[in-house]
């Protein structure tokens, strides 16, 4: 062998070793949050505080003069934003992390512009420099008191959302900032609490087996990672605030996509997403039984906004998609868009693609989920679980407002590519004079 073929043999071999340790890291890592799942640490903030009483009755947000609304930097959170502006005439305090008011400002500005395409309404929106992860929301005592006697009702929406991470790095953030925010809302007067959680925090079912529209009980078999008891516990409290007598309302989405008509989608950290992307990026896809429950932003924001305003809504409701899409239809899709995919076994596709796969793969950073047999498990009865879900309550409710879950046809599909194409997420599809 050549010199320089040696070289390049040593340096193929010395980038799969990396490669290789980086994955022992993480699956190490992986199994050490297993571990931590079966702790009973997460079950201690499922107490919530005795002092957190209610100080009267709280009122739908139809009669609210001032809310405050939490994640409004994200993707739903612009649209939630934008949609409580548009059905409603109060003024909206917004808690954003910045260092002062006018950076919080632009940070709104900037995110409702590149997700809802339109801009801050003058005079509706006040930006309230904070953390949720902090106490008191990272609050000065003067702001929390002026708060406390101003907003009439709660969204709370901001959480950090990585499914990787314990439950100790989501506890602050996604857990105390609820539990804060149940402090403000029996301050000073009652203030209704709506909750963004998520459908992996239900743990109720029917007869049937299906997930039931109410709060959690004990059961937690099923939280197998830190993001999911960080809602369920979040979803605890609640419960414990709503036997106390405050107004609470906990909206489950499922698998939250793009928007109908433009097709802007969060792409850097969603998973679905980055899954398309790496799969089209190898050139082949798993033959996957999965089945996709994805709910359009714009439909999950107004059915929020609209429920909340027609008055109290059930206790829980769930917004995930009762019209699933399979994976391998979206596959297909996507391959007559002009992107040449293989459809593989599971297997083949984990062990000869992706496990080989390097740093620019889009899956890299979450190789642990699709390469760790324990997590695969996991994922496999979470897909499970989400399959079989009740809307019992929620169907009735979105048909009096003249609301419908919308399907995914591959029309909307099709649209969402295109943007991921057209802001660079993922590569221009071939084109028959390509081939």
């Amino acid at each position: 062998m050549s010199a320089p073929a040696l070289f390049q043999a040593v340096a193929r071999s010395d980038k799969a070793r990396r490669l290789q340790a980086l994955l022992r890291e993480k699956a190490q890592a992986a199994k050490t949050r297993c571990v931590a799942a079966a702790d009973s640490a997460f079950l201690r903030d499922a107490q919530l505080d005795p002092a957190i009483q209610p100080c009267g009755v709280a009122w739908p947000i139809s009669s609210a003069r001032a809310v405050l609304l939490t994640g409004a930097t994200g993707f739903l959170g612009a649209h939630l934003l934008h949609d409580l502006c548009r059905l409603t005439n109060a003024i909206i305090y917004c808690l954003v992390r910045a260092d002062g008011p006018a950076q919080a400002k632009q940070r709104l500005e900037e995110n409702l512009v590149l997700y809802s395409g339109t801009s801050l309404p003058p005079g509706r929106v006040v930006p309230v420099t904070g953390d949720l992860a902090k106490p008191k929301l990272g609050l000065p005592a003067a702001c929390f008191e002026r708060l406390a006697r101003e907003i009439d009702a709660i969204f709370h929406n901001g959480a950090v959302l990585n499914h990787l991470a314990r439950y100790d790095r989501l506890r602050a953030p996604n857990v105390m900032s609820t539990a804060e925010l149940l402090r403000l809302a029996g301050s000073r007067k009652p203030k209704w609490m709506y909750y963004v959680s998520s459908m992996i925090a239900a743990t109720e079912r029917n007869p049937e087996g299906e997930l039931v529209e109410q709060l959690p009980t004990a059961d937690t078999s099923e939280l197998a990672h830190g993001y999911a008891q960080s809602k369920w516990v979040s979803e605890r409290l609640l419960a414990e605030a709503h036997r106390r007598g405050f107004g609470v309302t906990a909206y489950r989405p499922g698998i939250i996509s793009g928007r109908r008509d433009t097709g802007a989608w969060a792409t850097a950290q969603n998973h679905l997403l980055l899954l398309i992307k790496s799969c089209v990026q190898m050139g082949y896809a798993s033959a996957s039984p999965l089945v996709v429950d994805l709910t359009p932003v714009d439909f999950v924001s107004e059915a929020i906004v609209r429920l909340s305003l027609a008055g109290p809504p059930n206790t829980v409701v769930h917004l995930s998609n009762p019209n699933p899409v399979p994976w391998t239809t979206l596959v297909a899709w996507i391959k007559e868009f002009g992107y040449p995919l293989r459809l593989i076994p599971f297997e083949v596709w984990q062990k000869n693609y992706l496990a080989n796969s390097g740093e620019s793969n889009a899956l890299f950073p979450l190789l642990p989920l699709y390469l760790e047999e324990s997590i695969i498990k996991n994922r496999e009865l979470l897909i499970a679980k989400l399959a079989k879900v009740s809307r019992q309550f929620t169907v009735p409710m979105l048909a009096a407002l003249n609301l419908d879950y919308p399907p995914i046809e591959k029309s909307l599909w099709q649209r969402y590519v295109q943007y991921c194409t057209a802001c660079g997420f993922l590569p221009a599809a071939r084109t028959e004079s390509d081939a």
